[in-house]
């Protein structure tokens, strides 16, 4: 490692390279207790992930006066990040239609039923996501002759957008930018052109999430949709 990344105004730090400085810490998946990378291993990998060359990185004190506060807000305990339950309805009935519910029972029933190395229990914030976004994905589910009761698309799309904004929050965005996100699933829906495996690898944003998708979800899954018309409507290549 070059000591001159120690040297003080070389580059700021862009948003991008906050997210990917986020992406890399969530992969600690015990931030407590398991031996963290250092800012050298951080700044190194995200060169590579970026092709970014020694003088477009920003300076190793930079990783470091990032990587710390990040750390310790992952520690801190956010509401939203506890798990979703029947008995939270009462603090946010605002957030729960009627009609949500029955649907985010299924998303946690296929959550607990699969043997996953991603998350097990569905989050409020996720929960939020789904009472949101669900009847927009089932319209475009429906109009892509996916299969209606098929609660995977909402599962992937909803934690698409929750990880997002958690991201965001962390790194001290008061408010979430989604129109990345937006124009990519609903407004051009690329996203739904490409294969259920692709898309997981493409948008999960947490290793252990996309390792469930791939042991769960993968080409038996990719196959039952090509047999019924795939996402563009084109026959499979």
């Amino acid at each position: 490692m070059n000591k001159r990344a120690y040297r003080e105004g070389r580059v700021k730090v862009s948003d991008k390279i906050k997210d990917a400085i986020v992406e890399l810490i969530f992969k600690e998946k015990d931030i407590e207790r398991k031996k963290k990378h250092s800012a050298i291993w951080y700044r190194d990998e995200i060169a590579n992930a970026l092709k970014l060359t020694d003088k477009d990185n920003p300076s190793l004190r930079s990783y470091e006066s990032i990587i710390q506060p990040i750390r310790k807000s992952l520690q801190s305990k956010n509401p939203l990040e506890e798990p979703w339950s029947l008995g939270m309805l009462s603090k946010y009935k605002d957030d729960f239609p009627p009609e949500i519910i029955p649907v985010l029972i299924k998303v946690q029933k296929l959550q607990m039923q699969n043997d996953w190395e991603g998350p097990r229990v569905l989050t409020i914030r996720q929960a939020q996501w789904i009472a949101r976004l669900y009847h927009l994905i089932r319209e475009i589910s429906m109009r892509r002759h996916l299969d209606e009761e098929d609660l995977f698309m909402v599962w992937v799309i909803t934690n698409v957008y929750a990880k997002r904004e958690e991201m965001d929050e962390i790194i001290g965005k008061k408010y979430l930018d989604s129109s990345g996100l937006d124009k990519e699933i609903f407004f051009t829906e690329n996203f739904w052109e490409l294969p259920i495996d692709e898309k997981a690898t493409y948008y999960a944003v947490t290793q252990s999430i996309y390792l469930a998708v791939q042991k769960d979800y993968g080409n038996d899954r990719t196959k039952k949709h090509e047999t019924n018309n795939n996402f563009s409507g084109k026959e499979s290549s």
